[in-house]
């Protein structure tokens, strides 16, 4: 019986003496990847970057692994995350607490909003051009969260001239386009 270098279970070295130091493939290839984690922060310098062990946002699993600045362990933890994220969302987002934060200032069009431009036709509400919306800035259709670093203030006419658009230019460039007609 020999006893894995890597995960300590007991095992049987096989007839062809494959398994020698570890019990599978699996605790072999991790062991592989330890090693070559730690040569690499040996020749580069870098123990007190990554001093601290890191793990997964989503699962918790070890992600020493992956290159610095990664945060999930797979594509799969990171759509999970981002899903759980889209459907949960920040629940104390107010329109009132996004216009007090962003000063009332339209990130698009660097204008004020009014909450006073509105309108009531056959006792319904309607929204003036002025008035302000909640503007997702990597838009959820795209992966982006509904939380507080995502939104900002924007005139409804302004949001929905960008629509789920991130360029900056082609938004600016659909808003005089709007503006001249």
């Amino acid at each position: 019986m020999r006893v894995c270098k890597m995960c300590n279970k007991e095992y049987e070295l096989s007839e062809s003496g494959a398994g020698y130091k570890y019990c599978s493939q699996n605790c072999s290839d991790e062991a592989r990847r330890i090693r070559k984690r730690e040569r690499m922060r040996k020749v580069n310098n870098l123990y007190e970057k990554y001093e601290e062990q890191r793990y997964c946002k989503q699962c918790g699993k070890d992600i020493n692994y992956k290159r610095f600045g990664t945060v999930f362990c797979s594509d799969g933890c990171r759509q999970t995350y981002y899903d759980r994220l889209k459907t949960v969302g920040d629940k104390d987002i107010t329109l009132e607490k996004l216009f007090e934060r962003d000063k009332g200032i339209c990130h698009i069009c660097q204008r004020q909003c009014s909450f006073e431009d509105y309108t009531t036709r056959n006792g319904r509400f309607v929204a003036g051009k002025l008035y302000p919306s909640v503007d997702h800035v990597i838009p959820r259709s795209k992966g982006g969260v509904h939380s507080w670093d995502n939104i900002k203030l924007a005139h409804i006419s302004c949001n929905s001239i960008k629509k789920d658009c991130q360029d900056k230019r082609e938004v600016i460039k659909r808003l005089r386009s709007k503006q001249v007609k």
